[in-house]
């Protein structure tokens, strides 16, 4: 009896040795119902994220009679792929709700910055549209366009703008204007092109400008002025009077400067000594009952000199 007591004994503790060496010895674990990932995760003392990992499962899900390793390494592949190109990447594909904005903050970039390196005209963006966020902005066209701006002698019309305006800002006369641009009035339209330096023609107007003796016998008043001489052949002087004569270029022309509160320019004129003349131009010292009459050179001017002379203003 002892014999087979003793026997049994020695039986129970081979099996027992056996399956414990063989669960030391296994790697994987069958899924069995009732199982949980968490609980197969405790029995061998495992974590849950490590099973998934070893095991490739993208959820918790699990199912019976399913095959898990239990022991092993973790791979870690796509989390580091992810990563590296994260770092490497310099463009960035445009989102639902994304505005130009909203990216250059987030890239510590600016709006204008990222327009110039993607050739953008407006911040209109598309979703799925690829920007680059990073790069060498190519600065062209202002550089263009400010060589442009330098060397035109034109001026295109803007919102707002009047003769007196335009031609204050490039230092010349309204009436200069009107007749480099043959204008017979001070309208002028927007994005209208109209040239700001050159040589203004005189047309009709001069020659009518100067009266003769035929065509001029009502006298409307007469006074006696200080009659000074000038010429247009003077360092800085453009030989372009007030109302738009051009002196260079009409030397034999007979005009006087007035001051226009007491003569109007335009007026037709007779003065004493230098004949019929228009009242064409104005000077800063011509203030009052003074004058000052155009010869085309230097001496005849000097000759003049300063007198006392009688003007008649003519019908």
């Amino acid at each position: 009896m002892r014999k087979i007591l003793g026997t049994f004994i020695i039986v129970i503790a081979l099996l027992v040795s056996g399956a414990t060496s063989s669960m030391a010895a296994s790697s994987t674990y069958t899924v069995k119902k009732g199982d949980s990932l968490s609980k197969i995760a405790n029995m061998h003392n495992v974590s849950v994220s490590n099973l998934k990992s070893m095991n490739n499962l993208k959820s918790n899900m699990i199912y019976p009679k399913q095959k898990l390793k239990v022991t092993g390494s973790a791979k870690a592949t796509s989390t580091k792929q992810v990563s590296t190109k994260a770092v490497a990447t310099n463009t960035y594909k445009v989102k639902k709700g994304d505005s130009l904005s909203k990216i250059a903050k987030a890239h510590n970039t600016s709006v204008s910055n990222l327009k110039s390196l993607n050739g953008l005209k407006s911040n209109l963006i598309r979703v799925n549209q690829t920007l680059k966020v990073t790069g060498t902005v190519k600065a062209t066209s202002t550089k263009q366009v400010s060589t442009k701006a330098v060397s035109t002698n034109t001026y295109k019309v803007k919102q707002g703008d009047s003769l007196s305006k335009i031609a204050k800002a490039h230092n010349t006369s309204v009436s200069n204007l009107k007749s480099l641009n043959g204008l017979k009035s001070n309208l002028i339209r927007v994005n209208q092109t109209l040239k700001v330096t050159g040589t203004a023609k005189v047309t009709s107007t001069v020659k009518t400008s100067t009266p003769s003796r035929s065509n001029t016998s009502n006298v409307a008043r007469e006074f006696y002025v200080s009659a000074t001489a000038y010429t247009a052949n003077c360092t800085g002087c453009s030989g372009i009077t007030k109302t738009g004569i051009n002196l260079k270029q009409n030397p034999n022309l007979k005009v006087i400067a007035v001051d226009p509160n007491v003569i109007k320019l335009g007026s037709k004129v007779h003065v004493e000594g230098y004949g019929y003349a228009v009242a064409g131009d104005t000077g800063g010292a011509i203030k009052g009952n003074k004058i000052d009459v155009f010869f085309p050179s230097k001496s005849t001017a000097y000759q003049w000199g300063r007198k006392q002379v009688k003007i008649k203003v003519l019908d």
